[in-house]
């Protein structure tokens, strides 16, 4: 399958291989298609489209990964979809994030790990570090993109930091995310463990699949 001819304005969303936006498809600013997507004819898009994926509806939502036929590119769409696209750099551990701030390194670091930022999380990440001012607060968030469609600006108040930059909460269930989200857990409790913690904890929801979120 070749890649189609794309307008100059379908190009600023769609710059990968085997990407087809459909007629009539709005992509809302800042949106990124990765290789191999596909938003079919009618769709409006608020969120990043994953590889090899189809994206269909107003919004438009994950409908199922592409039916490949060609070996070649079924190979492309497996290591696309694998571990070397998520690959992040290490961390700095907290102890080099905090600085020279002599007053914070007698706090009590307290780590609260969730998947993405969402209104009510801040909201509750602020009121912590507002009100419980005697504890180091860090946010640990396992992905940077968020399932639905947030417009948030986040603080540094609440110390976040990200395991997931550019991946997608909703993936987080997907069959080749696993050995990611596996190997990221492993990250996280190492990342913890050398920030000399006190406390850790993990919140979120039970979604229609059985998966924690």
């Amino acid at each position: 399958m070749e890649r189609p001819t794309l307008s100059p304005a379908c190009e600023a969303y769609c710059d990968q291989d085997c990407c087809w936006i459909g007629a009539a498809s709005l992509l809302v600013p800042g949106i990124t298609a990765g290789e191999g997507a596909v938003a079919t004819a009618g769709s409006v898009v608020y969120q990043d489209m994953e590889p090899w994926s189809i994206y269909s509806g107003n919004p438009a939502t994950f409908k199922r990964h592409r039916q490949l036929q060609n070996g070649s590119q079924s190979l492309r769409m497996l290591r696309t979809l694998g571990m070397s696209r998520f690959r992040t750099a290490k961390l700095p551990s907290p102890v080099a994030l905090r600085g020279a701030a002599e007053s914070e390194a007698t706090k009590p670091a307290v780590a609260i790990i969730s998947n993405e930022q969402t209104p009510y999380r801040l909201s509750l990440h602020k009121r912590i570090v507002r009100e419980l001012p005697e504890i180091e607060l860090w946010s640990v968030f396992t992905h940077e993109v968020s399932s639905s469609p947030w417009r948030l600006e986040s603080s540094a108040d609440i110390r976040p930091v990200s395991f997931g930059r550019g991946e997608a909460s909703g993936s987080q269930s997907r069959w080749y995310a696993q050995l990611r989200e596996w190997t990221k857990a492993g990250r996280i409790l190492s990342w913890i463990e050398n920030g000399k913690f006190v406390a850790s904890c993990c919140w979120g929801i039970t979604t229609s699949d059985g998966f924690a979120s």
